[in-house]
């Protein structure tokens, strides 16, 4: 459920810029709030002691997107600073899932984590999709435009798809074939190749 609100932010976001002509902090602001939303939806429905992991981590990270949602939002003296710092706050998060994918998995309660060869693969894959939102959010904080910050945003999941594909080749472990994800690696090079350059 964690890695699905990504998509959500992102596209809050994209579509701020896209269609209601809003700021760059507005946008982001806009989609950090539905981290927000995602984050009192889960604590209120008790997740951390469903899946044994403290609700400390999460009460942090709720206040730090409100802060930064807010900020953000409503262009605070400090937003331009929050549009750059936010965004490599959760570049490092990504990095300990994709180096330390284990680890991860269990400080987040994952069941099987001791260590198991799907978590692993799991948690490494959340490191790249969190390093995907991470690129595309800071490139629009540092005044890249808008399409060129969503074909920056998808060089982490290229480059997750290329290292388990063909590098550790985790997806062998699954029954998939690795030849097959060729079409998948093309497409997204496609995507990148359209919007970034």
């Amino acid at each position: 459920e964690w890695i699905e609100q990504i998509s959500p932010q992102k596209a809050i976001t994209q579509w701020s810029l896209y269609f209601n002509g809003n700021t760059v902090n507005t946008a982001m602001g806009a989609g950090t709030l539905y981290l927000v939303v995602f984050s009192i939806k889960s604590l209120l429905n008790d997740m951390p002691a469903q899946f044994g992991f403290s609700a400390i981590g999460q009460c942090i990270f709720l206040l730090i997107n409100i802060f930064c949602g807010y900020s953000l939002l409503y262009n605070k003296s400090h937003a331009d600073d929050v549009a750059k710092y936010y965004p490599i706050w959760g570049l490092l998060n990504a990095l300990a899932f994709v180096v330390a994918p284990e680890r991860m998995g269990q400080k987040w309660g994952v069941e099987g984590a001791e260590p198991d060869a799907l978590v692993t693969y799991e948690m490494k894959q959340t490191g790249f999709v969190l390093a995907s939102k991470a690129v595309y959010l800071l490139s629009l904080g540092l005044g890249v435009d808008t399409t060129k910050a969503l074909g920056y945003g998808n060089v982490p999941a290229l480059l997750g798809m290329v290292i388990t594909n063909f590098i550790s080749k985790e997806i062998e472990l699954f029954g998939m074939d690795a030849n097959q994800q060729w079409f998948w690696l093309l497409l997204k090079a496609f995507v990148i190749g359209s919007l970034a350059f």
